[in-house]
């Protein structure tokens, strides 16, 4: 299915995302290391993950190997001292991407940031070979603040945050600056970061169950694996439960 609708938007503003613990867990990943998984999102045509909990399951030698295997970029907003060896680039806090409406009256900046959750609950001693988890509101404030701001200049900041998917319909003549974050950390700590915040939905996936629910104006959406941002209007800004439309 993820292929299939990969290619079916490709031509279009269409931004495939998947918000944490794809590497691992599963039966193959602990005997593979999560290299068929990494294979399978490449020919997916996923173009933005972030980290999970789960990528710290297999060994972090085995996950570096796996990082410089993608086709996809890495998203890392709150993980920045993570160690990726000699070899790999420093992952990118964000990413800024330009998308137009179909009849291409309309266009907007659209900013991606990616946070895992910190809870020390969630991770064996040394996850990651150590790293530091920066918290997951301070750092999505922070971002937010910058990428609305010039030089970048967003409309809208899109943050996986590991378990949230957008659901608006706003005009985009009239679509106010706003921020949605791909979050990972458990469902009742997006519903404490909506309530705080001025994101408009949170883009997550840690939860394995379904959510979609609207707190303080915030949408919360749990997503099971991947959301999209496409153009399938000229002027709308709506969704369903996979796609999203400028």
């Amino acid at each position: 299915m993820l292929y299939y609708y990969c290619n079916r938007f490709k031509d279009s503003n269409t931004i495939v995302m998947l918000p944490g613990d794809f590497v691992a867990p599963s039966t193959l990943s602990s005997l593979d290391g999560g290299v068929a998984m990494i294979d399978m999102m490449n020919r997916a045509g996923v173009q933005y993950v972030t980290y999970g909990n789960h990528e710290a399951d297999i060994p972090h030698a085995e996950l570096i190997k796996r990082i410089g295997e993608s086709k996809f970029k890495w998203i890392n907003s709150n993980m920045q001292s993570i160690d990726l060896g000699p070899d790999l680039a420093k992952q990118p806090e964000f990413d800024v991407v330009t998308v137009k409406s179909a009849d291409g009256s309309h266009e907007r900046k659209v900013g991606i940031i990616g946070v895992n959750t910190a809870d020390p609950g969630l991770y064996r001693p040394n996850s990651f070979n150590g790293c530091h988890i920066d918290p997951v509101l301070e750092t999505a404030n922070k971002l937010q603040k910058m990428l609305h701001a010039e030089p970048y200049g967003c409309d809208t900041v899109v943050p996986m945050t590991h378990q949230v998917q957008l659901s608006l319909s706003l005009p985009l003549s009239v679509c106010p600056q706003l921020t949605v974050p791909m979050t990972h950390q458990v469902m009742a700590d997006d519903r404490a970061m909506a309530e705080v915040t001025t994101f408009p939905v949170f883009i997550g996936a840690h939860d394995h169950d379904p959510f979609n629910e609207v707190v303080d104006g915030t949408h919360v959406r749990s997503v099971f694996f991947f959301s999209f941002f496409s153009s399938s209007s000229p002027s709308s800004f709506s969704s369903s439960s996979l796609l999203l439309s400028f």
